[in-house]
């Protein structure tokens, strides 16, 4: 056992579970469960005690070994999470032994573990289910067992429940049985799991109605949700037929139960959670109104099941040893729903929206000091929760891809097949990966290379030059750490990095591009022959496939900006990370503000929905920055009302029969910037239009979040009461979150801390009340209000998500974010000091490296900006 695993807090491993046995009585109405397990026990080592995880659980069991019966008595460790059973007669290595425990808990209300959720039938009628969430470490609040992920196990479940209610867990329905008690209860018996991690396991009961179909492989697939919304299933059952079908084949391994499951939780914290062959959703990642979802809502629901059901190979059938390894199920998943999604829509164009958002997601956060590796320690339980961030699933998608780029597919694919069918039922680490993909390449480097990108917090920066000595014929590639903070990037840092060079000019693209793999500090390559001359350009991340930033010389950045302007030959990937680069640069300190915004006007011209979506990311951070700064903000709300303005007209309002999806989002995103800056002719429209939708035309979906957003800017106390009386009396969950999310865009500070207040009602789910923080906390006139909020309901905020420390995190995240004066900085860090919270420390230190990169910002470009808008004007 290396250093590193001995910090770990795993249980002992003298004694590990072969098979659980696991009946469960939920009380729903009551809130309460009661149950027993049976655990068939491998000893591998003399012991008096028996050590697992328990949480919330009051516990009573007997032993048994060798025909002999003993009692145990448990002793309780709340805040590891763990039981002792301890007995007096010691157990002997490897002789057949029986764990018998009975149990008793708390339905809970903090959406991990055995927790209820909440519902209304399509006749108002009030009700509740009994539904669990395990990931990370939650099994243990549902049943006593060994809640890491290296201790599989085989498990049989049965469930006593009303006989009016579905009970659905990872197997089959074996049988149900109506009690004879006069209870009106019945007894719903399962087929056993795989062997596999207790954090896979799923047991739901509750009104539940299904669509299914049947794969060609045999597979029955089925699609849950609490009635009235069996039309809204049909979209994800195609998407998850389809899916099992490509990943069998992708992965020459077929899917491993004859049946799965994908059911709508309706209070759920995560998007989704993939136990095998029972995955739960939130009801907007799983649920499809033939008329009333977006393009939007499509594509998420689309993701999240391939994302979820990618997770049946890698994650279920193949396990991450320990939390470090996380990203081995993340990451793949990640990056294999988006090439499966590419594969069913390619009309959607996946790859640049995974470049806008995955990739660009990754960058953003991994430029930060205190980010963390892709590979990172965890010690205990308490500190998982952190490591779900965009590291572990966007930066480790981001770099597959580019691993597979440089690979070539079918290379990458035969390892990955490799990988799965030496491991299947077992426990990995990163370095079994690896080893599979070297062979499957024949390149005996590959592991080091990888090492470069997993265990070492951030990424290079790629300035490319002349070379000085030959500035006709070469190039000098230099790399160092892309660091926000000046200052405080590690010189002595570097990766094993796939640099494509791409070149081209007037007449389009120069061929395919040319691949160098820089292995030090700086390596000098050969110019590429078209590279030079009037109208020429070099991009030097060829298809934006490199997880790295690049800075070009003056000329360089010229020569790309003409190419933008002129659409000579840059892919839309290339033209995203232009502007990406570009601003990323810009916040570190190492380009002014200005170069950002005098290359986003040469994109007038643009037509693609996911460099437009960067751009107006960027420019919405840079808003945020410059807050309500005298002499600054109007003078760049009227630049970026003229960026968009125009695309706004030119997309218009109504849908057009040659449409693609992707200008059916940009139709969205040109609405709501344009209005965002004040466009007066997009404001008007949107309040005639929000008239009609409370008369009850609800109109097209893909334009009703402007609309509402619009309108409560535009329309004051009368519009916001409008907006909040649709999302009382909205059944749709998409459509409540389109319409709280709305409330935030209101102008006034009274309603704006209306907002935050209705946010933790109980009439917003716990799962959504961070989207109306995060929503004022983007708002110049709120961002302020956010944080004073979050602050004076902090002890409420703990006590909600006292399970659920990553949410806190989000919240905290959010209404930091923006930010941005040396009292600010002060202020947060002093709040944290009174009140510590140890499990989200990397959080905090993210949070206030942030506001630092911003002050820095601020006092760097503002003046700078005032006399651009000064002559401007």
């Amino acid at each position: 056992m290396d250093t590193t695993q001995k910090q770990r807090e795993i249980l002992p491993t003298g004694v590990r579970p072969l098979r659980y046995t696991l009946d469960l009585t939920p009380d729903i109405e009551n809130g309460k469960f009661s149950g027993t397990v049976d655990i068939d026990l491998r000893v591998r080592e003399t012991t008096t005690q028996i050590v697992l995880n328990a949480a919330d659980l009051v516990i009573t069991g007997l032993i048994r070994q060798n025909g002999q019966v003993q009692p145990v008595t448990a002793t309780y460790d709340a805040a590891a999470g763990r039981a002792t059973l301890a007995f007096g007669r010691p157990l002997d290595p490897g002789l057949p032994t029986l764990l018998h425990l009975a149990f008793e808990g708390s339905l809970n209300d903090t959406l991990s573990g055995f927790y209820k959720s909440e519902y209304v039938l399509p006749d108002g009628t009030k009700r509740a289910m009994a539904t669990t969430q395990f990931e990370p470490a939650h099994a243990r609040r549902a049943f006593p067992c060994w809640d890491e992920p290296a201790v599989k196990a085989v498990f049989r479940v049965s469930m006593t429940v009303p006989d009016r209610l579905v009970a659905v867990s990872n197997g089959r329905v074996l049988r149900e049985t109506p009690l004879r008690d006069g209870s009106g209860r019945k007894l719903v018996e399962f087929e056993d799991t795989p062997v596999m991690s207790t954090y896979l396991l799923a047991f739901i009961a509750g009104d539940l109605e299904c669509v299914s179909a049947r794969t060609p492989d045999g597979v029955d697939v089925g699609v849950w949700a609490t009635p009235g919304k069996k039309d809204q299933c049909e979209f994800a059952l195609g998407v998850a037929t389809r899916c099992l079908e490509y990943y069998a084949d992708y992965f020459g391994a077929s899917y491993q139960l004859p049946k799965m499951d994908l059911l709508a939780i309706p209070d759920f914290s995560a998007g989704a959670m993939e136990n095998w062959g029972a995955i739960t959703f939130r009801e907007t990642s799983l649920l499809v109104d033939p008329v009333n979802s977006s393009q939007a809502a499509r594509q998420r629901v689309a993701e999240v099941v391939a994302h979820e059901i990618a997770h049946q190979w890698f994650g279920n059938l193949v396990t991450m040893e320990w939390w470090n390894d996380l990203w081995l199920n993340e990451s793949f998943a990640t990056w294999i729903a988006a090439k499966a999604v590419d594969e069913m829509f390619p009309e959607w164009e996946v790859w640049p929206q995974f470049v806008a958002d995955d990739m660009s997601s990754g960058l953003r956060l991994d430029g930060l000091r205190s980010s963390h590796p892709i590979d990172v320690e965890v010690a205990k339980a308490e500190e998982i929760d952190e490591i779900f961030d965009v590291i572990s699933y966007s930066k480790g998608g981001a770099v597959l891809r580019m691993l597979e780029n440089f690979l070539s597919e079918e290379k990458f694919r035969d390892g990955l097949r490799l990988y799965m069918s030496r491991h299947a039922y077992g426990n990995t680490r990163a370095q079994d990966l690896w080893q599979a993909l070297a062979e499957a390449a024949a390149d005996p480097h590959l592991a080091e290379m990888m090492r470069s990108w997993t265990r070492q917090t951030g990424y290079p920066t790629i300035d490319v030059a002349s070379d000085p000595a030959a500035p006709e014929a070469g190039l000098c590639l230099r790399q160092s750490r892309f660091c926000y903070a000046a200052g405080h990037a590690d010189d002595q840092q570097f990766w094993l990095v796939p640099v494509g060079l791409a070149e081209g000019g007037a007449a389009g693209r120069h061929g395919p591009a040319i691949l160098h793999r820089l292995g030090d500090k700086s390596l000098k390559v050969p110019k590429p022959g078209g590279a030079s001359g009037a109208g020429a350009w070099l991009h030097a991340n060829a298809g934006r496939t490199g997880f790295y930033r690049v800075n070009y010389d003056a000329d360089g950045w010229r020569r790309l900006i003409d190419a933008v302007r002129a659409g000579h030959g840059l892919t839309t990937e290339e033209r995203f990370g232009l502007q990406d680069d570009a601003f990323a640069l810009s916040l570190a300190g190492i380009t002014p503000a200005t170069t950002f915004l005098d290359l986003a006007a040469a994109y007038e011209n643009e037509q693609a929905y996911a460099v437009w979506s960067g751009l107006a990311d960027g420019l919405r951070e840079m808003r945020l920055l410059i807050g309500r700064e005298a002499g600054v903000s109007d003078g760049y709300g009227n630049l970026a009302r003229e960026l968009f303005a125009p695309l706004a007209v030119r997309i218009g309002w109504n849908r057009r029969p040659d449409d693609k999806p992707s200008d059916i989002l940009l139709r969205s995103l040109a609405l709501h910037e344009a209005g965002r800056y004040g466009d007066q002719a997009v404001a008007e429209e949107a309040l005639r239009r929000f008239t009609k939708v409370a008369d009850g035309d609800a109109g097209d979906p893909d334009v009703r979040s402007a609309i509402y957003r619009l309108a409560v800017k535009a329309g004051g106390l009368q519009g916001y009461e409008k907006l909040l009386g649709l999302y009382r009396s909205s059944t749709l969950q998409e459509e409540k979150m389109r319409l709280f999310s709305a409330l935030a865009w209101c102008e006034t500070e009274d309603l704006l801390q209306r907002t935050l207040e209705f946010s933790l009602t109980p009439e917003v789910r716990r799962q959504d009340a961070f989207y109306g923080f995060s929503g004022v906390a983007a708002n110049p006139r709120g961002k302020v209000m956010a944080w004073q909020y979050l602050k004076l309901r902090w002890d409420d905020l703990r006590d909600i998500y006292r399970t659920n420390i990553g949410m806190l995190g989000y919240f905290v995240d959010a209404v930091t974010g923006g930010l941005s004066t040396p009292e600010d900085q002060a202020d947060v860090k002093a709040f944290f000091t009174r009140h510590q919270a140890s499990a989200l420390s990397r959080t905090i230190d993210q949070a206030l490296e942030q506001i630092g990169i911003n002050v820095a910002w601020r006092e760097k470009n503002l003046a700078q900006l005032a006399r651009r808008f000064d002559i401007r004007s």
